[in-house]
């Protein structure tokens, strides 16, 4: 039974750490050379739509694995009566808080967009995200992940000194 929950943890914990480093390193550049390097109103939306449509398919299944964590840690703790296993709970809340911000972010963001593409506003071009909801979304990927690799890190270092 211990085996599976740790073969479970370490599942849930890569798809939220690789996940978010593959994201930030490898789709997110990419995408926003393309916004940047878009010549016409069309390009600008349809790569700030499939942007928009990326993270969000991403920030949905991180929610779901900071959620199953939250809930094996919290288990876990319960099961053994060890307080390093609440600590590793209060990280994966955190770090589903901070998905969970995202997504309402992007859920927003969609929403402006659609407003736009209503009123006719879309041909004028530009990205449907605003400085500050750029900064935080940053922010919030850059918590996620920080949260998500000392998730990663934590129970390792509690096996090496058991």
């Amino acid at each position: 039974m211990t085996l599976w929950l740790v073969l479970v943890e370490r599942l849930l914990l890569a798809i939220l750490a690789g996940g978010s480093l593959i994201m930030a390193v490898c789709v997110r550049p990419p995408l926003l050379r393309v916004l940047r390097e878009a010549g016409s109103a069309l390009e600008v939306k349809l790569s700030d739509r499939l942007r928009l449509q990326i993270w969000g398919r991403f920030n949905g299944l991180a929610l779901c694995c900071a959620l199953l964590l939250l809930g094996l840690f919290v288990w876990q703790a319960l099961l053994s009566g060890q307080g390093q296993y609440l600590l590793l709970s209060a990280g994966a809340a955190l770090c589903a808080l901070a998905l969970l911000r995202k997504l309402s972010i992007d859920r927003r963001l969609h929403w402006l967009e659609r407003q736009r593409r209503e009123k006719g506003a879309a041909g004028e071009g530009g990205s449907a995200i605003g400085a500050r909801e750029r900064r935080e979304l940053v922010l919030l990927s850059i918590g996620a992940l920080v949260l998500s690799f000392g998730l990663l890190a934590w129970p390792l270092d509690l096996a090496a000194g058991r």
